[in-house]
């Protein structure tokens, strides 16, 4: 929308009505306002001045007023000697913003620049996150935005500060005065607690460096030759190049550092800040209701694949379609029978030792109007110093589940329970497992599992007795 012109030519129109004079559009001058002066756009009036013989302040007020009137784009006017500044409403930006939101906006085609790295906001995990954070983030994210828009192919980057001086100052810090103090012994939050020692590692540098100066050094050879600065530069030194004793102490500060970051998110995950409605179990997953008083973020790809099998059947149902298998990444719905009368047949792969291994089957089942889901953590996982973290969180305390459970197979009616409760079964391990399907002999969808897991090295399999009558043999 060209706000200008539809501006100029509402004036052209109030010229006319006002003063019966024609005037060339291109004497009406509109621009965009100032920086040192408040508006969107300005109308310089001076030009009517001789043609009216008016002031320029009356004319500009006429002008204002009648524009404000027949303009909707319009919310207001001001005047500054013969210039009048006019104001556009809020409703015109929010449309504007709109419009763009809605659009692939670009000022130049894509590819068409440089690509570039933006890294933001970077924090210090020495400091709790503040509201410095939230700037930086939404700072970066603009500037990330206008680069594209520009044609730029943007990186987004942030780096986690947890390595270098700063967390050298904080360890020096803590071994200086901290007389083993840690999280439990302070009841302090960890990420606080580093805190603390970063905030007294200054302290502690600034007597230095006071009682260096009173000594008769100037005051930047004395910021240089502090004996703490020195210690953390040096402490940085054997980090880097792998000193035992510096990296065990890093580790666990940092670990402090996330362990409270997490205590922090399950503050906000506690199970009675949420009210559910409609508890039938076999309900489908849109039909709940789920209302928190703050705002939150849900990812349900756990049971996504479970309830997109649980669509298509429906699909196929409708469509008269009596017998099927579905497959959606290994969540599985059997209908009816072969085409040779005889039940369909499905493999439940036996773990791998990692991700690149071939698959291979452990057992198979003969399956007829319901569904198998499979859970593991033997190919989604991550690996650092010889350590293998699962992919599967435990709710309860944030960290990765750890126990000698390999892989769960849940037969249900209904592939997004299946998926539900096959992942759940990998939080719980399998002896909570086993005493939750007794304590439930109510559940038809549970009652049907196999478990696989690792005892001592070796892998061995427990399944159900509802599952044992499904095995092929």
């Amino acid at each position: 929308m060209n706000f200008e012109k539809i501006i100029q030519q509402s004036l052209v129109n109030i010229v006319k009505e006002l003063y019966h004079q024609d005037i060339d559009p291109a004497c009406l001058q509109v621009n965009k306002t100032r920086k040192d002066q408040e508006g969107d756009f300005t109308v310089v009036v001076f030009p009517l001045s001789k043609m009216v013989k008016a002031s320029p302040e009356a004319i500009a007020g006429q002008l204002g007023d009648m524009l404000v009137k027949k303009l909707e784009i319009l919310e207001k006017y001001n005047v500054v000697k013969g210039f009048l500044n006019l104001f556009l409403t809020n409703e015109v930006w929010l449309q504007y913003f709109k419009t763009i939101q809605n659009t692939d906006f670009r000022f130049f085609s894509q590819d068409t620049a440089q690509p570039v790295v933006v890294e933001f906001s970077s924090p210090n995990t020495n400091k709790p996150l503040h509201l410095g954070h939230v700037r930086n983030n939404l700072l970066g994210c603009s500037v990330c935005n206008i680069l594209e828009a520009n044609g730029h192919k943007v990186v987004r980057v942030n780096l986690v500060n947890d390595r270098g001086i700063h967390i050298c100052k904080s360890m020096v810090a803590w071994l200086q005065s901290s007389n083993g103090e840690t999280p439990k012994s302070s009841g302090m939050k960890g990420d606080h607690l580093v805190g603390k020692y970063y905030v007294e590692f200054d302290r502690l540098y600034k007597a230095e460096i006071a009682a260096l100066t009173a000594q008769g050094m100037d005051k930047e050879t004395a910021e240089k030759q502090a004996p703490i600065l020195q210690e953390a530069q040096e402490m940085l030194r054997k980090w880097e190049n792998g000193d035992p004793e510096v990296r065990s102490l890093w580790k666990q500060m940092n670990a402090w550092v996330y362990e409270a970051q997490i205590d922090t998110i399950l503050s906000h995950l506690t199970p009675d800040a949420y009210l559910i409605t409609d508890s039938s179990t076999h309900t489908p997953p849109s039909a709940y209701t789920l209302r928190r008083t703050t705002p939150i973020e849900f990812d349900f790809n756990a049971i996504a694949q479970g309830y997109t099998v649980d669509l298509l059947a429906q699909l196929y149902d409708t469509l008269g379609i009596q017998s099927y298998l579905i497959d959606v990444g290994g969540e599985v719905i059997a209908r009816g029978t072969k085409p040779d009368g005889s039940p369909w047949t499905v493999g439940i792969e036996r773990p791998s030792e990692n991700k690149y291994s071939n698959r291979e089957i452990e057992t198979a089942i003969a399956l007829c109007n319901q569904s198998v889901v499979t859970s593991g953590n033997y190919r989604k996982y991550y690996e650092h110093d010889g350590v293998r973290y699962s992919h599967t969180l435990n709710p309860s305390t944030g960290q990765p589940v750890n126990h000698s459970l390999l892989s769960v197979s849940v037969i249900s009616r209904h592939s997004w329970y299946a998926d539900a409760m096959a992942t759940a079964f990998m939080v719980m391990g399998l002896d909570q497992s086993l005493q939750f399907i007794q304590q439930h002999p109510d559940n038809p969808d549970i009652q049907a599992v196999f478990f696989i897991y690792n005892d001592h090295g070796q892998y061995r399999t427990h399944a159900t007795q509802a599952f044992q009558s499904l095995i092929i043999q």
